[in-house]
């Protein structure tokens, strides 16, 4: 390796004290029992599945709708209130000032094109959900409470300790209207359908 005008060399004696290989452990009742699951190895293959199953659509769900949102954004051209943009500014300056630490001082302005992107999508959301009158439903809030609770071992004292609080329950509300506004866009743009391999989609590589 040369730093600058000077040549380092390194050399190493190596000593191989062992060579192994990895012993896995038998699949069968007593691993999936080890690991805390009821029911023997097809339990533990099912809840794997469904676990897997969930990711999968959680993640394709959100490519599609930061896709879709990307696309609005785009189609957008009206002229934005002032204020709004300047104001959008500034939050994402104190974000970046609170995420990162010691970092030299940034002008507002270098923040606008993002912030009229943000500002023209909200504007334009706020509409389309007052125009089209859309709305998240209380079935489809509970079905996204479900969704999180499916994951824990009793479901069901899960989903009543999210829907006691309506300060979670105003939460999966707006996520479910942001999923409607999507299928929203979606019913009315050409779409293509893409196979996506499993190993891309967990590594996001899609």
């Amino acid at each position: 390796e040369e730093i600058g005008q000077t040549q380092c060399l390194f050399q190493f004696d190596v000593e191989v004290v062992e060579v192994a290989e990895p012993a896995y452990p038998e699949v069968d009742d007593e691993f999936a029992a080890s690991l805390g699951v009821k029911g023997g190895v097809e339990a533990m293959r099912a809840e794997i599945r469904a676990n897997l199953e969930r990711e999968v659509k959680a993640r394709l769900e959100t490519k599609t709708k930061a896709e879709v949102m990307e696309a609005a954004a785009n189609a957008c051209d009206f002229a934005l209130p002032t204020v709004l943009v300047n104001d959008q500014c500034e939050a994402l300056r104190q974000q970046m000032e609170s995420d990162v630490k010691k970092m030299p001082a940034m002008p507002v302005d270098a923040f606008k094109p993002q912030a009229e992107r943000r500002v023209r999508l909200g504007l334009f959301v706020e509409a389309l959900i007052s125009q089209e009158n859309i709305s998240g439903s209380d079935e489809q809030v509970r079905e996204i409470a479900a969704d999180i609770a499916s994951s824990y071992e009793k479901p069901e004292e899960v989903i009543e300790y999210i829907m006691k609080d309506q300060n979670r329950v105003g939460n999966l509300r707006a996520q479910a209207t942001e999923n409607n506004v999507t299928e929203w866009i979606l019913a009315k743009a050409k779409t293509v359908e893409e196979t996506v391999e499993f190993d891309k989609l967990m590594a996001g590589q899609f």
